[in-house]
């Protein structure tokens, strides 16, 4: 409640939400999978596509989440799990609420989380 109390809140929760929605806009150059990135402080959301980067495509949605339950996804000398929210008309988006108090090297870590999500389901559907 300290940093209620001493102001300046809003902004350090937007803050990181820029930050934390300028990762996943270079996520989306990367991964053409990726299609509309949007978000509002820390409430954030990327839709699931085909190549196209315009069609829903709602088996790698289902397939990131499979992935991130297996929980051996090696980052850095870690080796993490990753829950995702997946929602949306076509059960194609995932929606990412961290907490407020996420710290820069948290965002950091779940980017490189989702990378790594995004790039084996990528790598396993096209083994399908």
């Amino acid at each position: 409640m300290k940093l209620l109390a001493n102001g300046g809140y809003e902004t350090k929760v937007a803050a990181k939400g820029e930050y934390f929605l300028r990762g996943l806009l270079r996520l989306q150059q990367k991964h053409a999978e990726i299609g509309d990135v949007d978000g509002l402080g820390l409430a954030l959301r990327m839709e699931m596509c085909r190549p196209d980067g315009v069609s829903p495509w709602r088996e790698i949605a289902d397939r990131m989440f499979q992935i991130g339950l297996e929980g051996d996804l090696e980052i850095g000398r870690d080796v993490i799990g990753l829950i995702l929210d997946i929602g949306g008309y076509y059960k194609n988006v995932i929606t990412l609420a961290p907490s407020l108090e996420i710290s820069q090297a948290e965002i950091d870590l779940a980017l490189a989380a989702l990378d790594v999500v995004v790039a084996r389901a990528k790598q396993q559907l096209a083994g399908a």
